[in-house]
């Protein structure tokens, strides 16, 4: 009886409780009635989910030991039953107990389990669309995926471990690259600023247009000077800055794009009035009116695009390069000067 009332849980799985007072043939009952409380319980709450089903196997074998007694007990069997029950005890005991802990870990820990899962494919994703290292994050995701196929239960403190490590490491990736994004655009806001200084030396309606694009990128440059970062448990995008790891890597890749962006922008500089008076010319009736002068080549300020110094041969062909990436933006009737 204290195998039932204590080991077994018999009031908890059952709702009744087992009297000191009864006989064989009740005891007997009680252990046919604990196990179709059981049997139903892990039919409802596992067999009837293929995805619980394969995770918590052990509980559906422990069915085994039960089934045996679930017939009904009469006169002929009565007996038969209670030498099976005591020869098989501790069997009967540790079943219960494994399907108490799975149950248990289904109500309180299972979405906590998948929640990790599904945290640990969105890093190494993350990690793959930011051109990461994959070899930093594939071993804990196959550890993780073997001790979530073999008895998660017993292994959930290591799946725990393994998912700190995966927030250590995304923290850490997250870290450097912010700090990177930060310096490179810091200094091309550095450089924003200096253009804009050099185009405010003219008065403003001369080179309006350039002036908004020159604000516009610099409000865009500063999204990514990140100086706090606040990750959530079990997420990949900071909270603060509402940035992930893709799209700081995305942001270092476009430096180059912007300082050229900034260079070209320096040679459109307006430094002469672009819509000077003109006189006006009394009409004479015995002349036709000429032709309109076709339009003026747009003038590009070439002098502070050239290299000063001692260059190598390698730095010497990037500036080139870099040159010939910015006539590709020009029109062939525009005019360089060098002069300015």
């Amino acid at each position: 009886m204290d195998i039932l009332k204590e080991d077994c849980n018999y009031r908890t799985w059952t709702g009744e409780n087992i009297s000191y007072q009864s006989n064989d043939f009740d005891l007997v009952n009680a252990i046919r009635d604990l196990s179709k409380a059981i049997i139903s319980k892990v039919n409802h709450e596992i067999a009837e989910d293929n995805r619980l089903s394969q995770l918590f196997a052990a509980s559906l074998q422990a069915r085994t030991v039960f089934q045996p007694f679930t017939p009904a007990v009469n006169d002929g069997n009565c007996f038969t039953q209670a030498r099976a029950f005591l020869s098989q005890q501790d069997d009967f005991i540790a079943a219960v107990e494994r399907v108490e802990k799975d149950l248990d870990f289904i109500d309180n820990n299972f979405t906590l389990i998948e929640q990790i899962k599904e945290y640990l494919n969105s890093v190494k994703e993350e990690m793959r669309s930011a051109e990461c290292d994959m070899q930093l994050i594939d071993p804990i995701v196959e550890q993780f995926k073997q001790c979530y196929e073999n008895d998660v239960v017993r292994n959930f403190q290591m799946i725990q471990e393994l998912a700190q490590k995966a927030k250590d490491l995304y923290f850490t990736l997250f870290k450097g690259k912010a700090e990177r994004v930060t310096e490179l655009y810091t200094d091309l806001r550095t450089k924003a600023e200096e253009l804009r200084h050099q185009v405010n030396a003219y008065p403003p309606a001369w080179n309006q247009a350039l002036l908004n694009k020159i604000d516009q990128l610099d409000n865009d440059l500063q999204r990514y000077q990140i100086n706090n970062i606040d990750i959530p448990q079990y997420a990949i995008q900071c909270r603060r800055c509402h940035k992930q790891l893709r799209d700081l890597t995305y942001a270092e890749n476009m430096v180059q794009q912007h300082e050229q962006k900034l260079m070209l922008w320096q040679t459109e500089i307006v430094t002469t009035d672009p819509t000077p008076p003109v006189p006006p010319t009394p009409p004479d009736p015995s002349h036709p009116t000429p032709p309109a002068p076709p339009a003026t080549p747009k003038k590009r300020n070439m002098r502070s695009q050239l290299p000063s110094g001692t260059l190598s041969v390698g730095q010497y062909r990037a500036w080139l390069s870099q040159q010939l990436q910015l006539l590709n933006g020009f029109d062939t009737t525009d005019q360089l000067d060098f002069n300015n």
